[in-house]
């Protein structure tokens, strides 16, 4: 009989290829597993999976090896760039630390920059030089022609931006001012000073001041000599005359204060002359009069002020005590006795009370003529309101007669006229100043 394979027999039926099937399952399943009337494994096994390939890595790139301009390895890091005088923080990821920045460059928030109108050289590690130059490790510095960016000028070795030139400028200008302020600071420091040693000065030279109260008053004389006509009505303000003519003690303290020049010392002059501190003074010109009068607060009375004041504040009568011709016991003059009543010179002002006015006015006749303000001249010329004469002319006026005159000559309506440099030991003056 034929030998036939097993898959012939199983092709003659399922009889004979079921014993062949059972003999070939799969009995190898975990006990309790389902199986068939021949032991067979219900279920296949599965293949193991095949496991899955791992992800290739990203390539990651090198670190540079070099650290950005300005920047260098933290001592304490790997490879991580920090600003000189940082170091890496591996706990906050960060450089921590103050940058310190390298030459040309400042700190700016966390870092550094160039200076403005600086730009990084291209050969150094974060060092900034001017346009134009580079940085010289040999030399520590920047060198090159320097070509500065625009709004900016070259300044030395460098550039200046035209803003910093501006700014200069102001600073300058502030300086300058602040400069000038202390000076005019220190100026009126030393006015003030001045104005209050001259006034110490001034109270130390005595002048004793008169409230002469205004008014109108009928100025020059029908009786008297051509130029005190016409007689016309002129009104007067209220001011303040010095009791006494000014006396040669009072000249010498303004002397002394540099405001005035010495007088004459000729003849009859009674400056350095012993034992007249208290005499008018004399041989003293307009000008020197003039600066007395504005050291010691006041000025040179107009013409009308003075003869206002002569009357006793605008009285009609002939000398400052009334009608009554002057002589001796009144006024020092000349009243047939000789000049200076006799005494050949001044007298101590104040010397004859009964010849002052109404108000207390001393020597407003006799002892010395008195410079006045008033340029000589006409009286249709002269102003209504009480103000001196200006217009321009060969003399100044003065009042009063001196120690020299004669009775006439003492009235208050008398004019003299000399020339304002004339200076003669009949000759001197008294102040007046404003009254509120």
């Amino acid at each position: 009989m034929r030998r036939v394979g097993l898959m012939g027999m199983c092709l003659l039926g399922a009889m004979l290829c079921a014993p062949v099937a059972s003999w070939a399952c799969d009995r190898s399943c975990a006990a309790g597993a389902p199986r068939d009337p021949n032991g067979c494994c219900l279920e296949k096994k599965k293949p193991k999976a095949k496991p899955k390939p791992k992800p290739r890595a990203k390539p990651v790139a090198a670190k540079p090896k070099g650290c950005p301009a300005g920047q260098v390895k933290g001592p304490d890091t790997k490879g991580n760039c920090c600003w000189p005088g940082q170091v890496w923080s591996q706990a906050r990821g960060a450089c921590i630390g103050t940058p310190t920045c390298l030459e040309g460059a400042v700190a700016e928030g966390e870092g550094c920059v160039c200076e403005a109108g600086k730009a990084t050289s291209v050969d150094t590690a974060g060092r900034c030089c001017w346009p134009g130059q580079v940085w010289s490790s040999e030399r520590s510095a920047c060198f090159g022609p320097v070509s500065c960016l625009a709004g900016w000028t070259k300044e030395g070795e460098g550039c200046v931006s035209e803003a910093e030139l501006a700014h200069r400028a102001e600073l300058a200008r502030q300086a300058e001012l602040a400069r000038q302020a202390e000076i005019a600071r220190q100026a009126e420091i030393a006015r003030q000073a001045e104005v209050a040693r001259q006034a110490e000065l001034v109270r130390l030279a005595g002048l004793e001041w008169v409230r002469i109260g205004g008014g109108s008053f009928r100025m020059g004389s029908e009786s008297g000599e051509d130029d005190e006509k016409p007689v016309r009505v002129v009104r007067v303000g209220t001011f303040a005359l010095s009791k006494t003519e000014v006396t040669v003690g009072q000249y010498r303290a303004c002397v002394e204060a540099g405001a005035c020049t010495a007088p004459d010392t000729d003849g009859g002059c009674n400056w350095n002359e012993p034992g007249r501190d208290e005499h008018p003074i004399n041989c003293v010109d307009w000008e020197q009069a003039s600066a007395f009068a504005k050291w010691a607060g006041g000025r040179l009375p107009s013409e009308a002020e003075w003869e206002y004041a002569a009357r006793s504040g605008g009285k009609s009568r002939e000398y400052p005590w009334g009608n009554a011709e002057a002589d001796c016991s009144r006024a020092v003059m000349d009243d047939g006795g000789g000049d200076g009543c006799g005494a050949d010179s001044t007298a101590p002002v104040c010397s004859k009370p009964g010849g002052n006015t109404a108000q207390g006015l001393c020597d407003m006749a006799g002892n010395v003529w008195e410079w006045v303000a008033d340029w000589y001249g006409p009286y249709g010329e002269a102003p209504n309101d009480g103000s001196a004469r200006t217009r321009t002319a060969q003399s100044r006026v003065n009042r009063g007669g001196g120690w020299s005159s004669g009775a006439r000559s003492l009235r208050a309506a008398n004019r003299g006229g000399d020339s304002p440099g004339f200076r003669f030991d009949v000759l001197g003056f008294r102040v007046a100043r404003a009254t509120p």
